[in-house]
């Protein structure tokens, strides 16, 4: 019994930490992030907000200039992973990006500060965000 014990001391505050480390990481994302300059030839503003929603703005080209399509959903950071899952799209303008409802994408979270946020996707590739509320081109 005292064995149990000393094991379940030993994992629990591991297991606090994490969660301090995912409401830290949850706190650094919430905001506006965009594909950084020569990164693709779409343009995008992802707005991560408190409530734990998400809207991406996406457009014809990496200039902003004519938005395509929104689409909406939830999000959240677990085990210092970014889960986002959509929950419904706006079509602006025909051939617009449309994401089927109830996909699920999860990346994990290299690092994050004040200007970059850097994942890795499932498939291993990392890439980066920068912080803003407009395109960078």
């Amino acid at each position: 019994m005292r064995l149990v014990i000393y094991l379940l001391l030993l994992i629990s505050p591991s297991l606090f930490a994490n969660d301090d480390i995912d409401e830290t990481l949850t706190s650094q994302i919430v905001g506006s992030w965009v594909l950084p300059k020569g990164d693709n030839s779409i343009g995008a503003i992802m707005e991560f907000k408190n409530n734990g929603s998400w809207i991406a703005h996406i457009f014809q080209s990496g200039k902003c200039e004519i938005k395509v399509s929104e689409s909406y959903g939830d999000w959240i950071v677990k085990n210092q992973k970014l889960q986002t899952v959509v929950s419904d799209n706006t079509l602006i303008v025909k051939g617009g990006v449309v994401f089927p409802i109830g996909y699920k994408n999860i990346d994990t979270i290299i690092s994050v500060n004040k200007n970059v946020l850097s994942l890795q996707n499932e498939l291993g590739a990392q890439f980066q965000r920068i912080r803003n509320q407009a395109c960078v081109n």
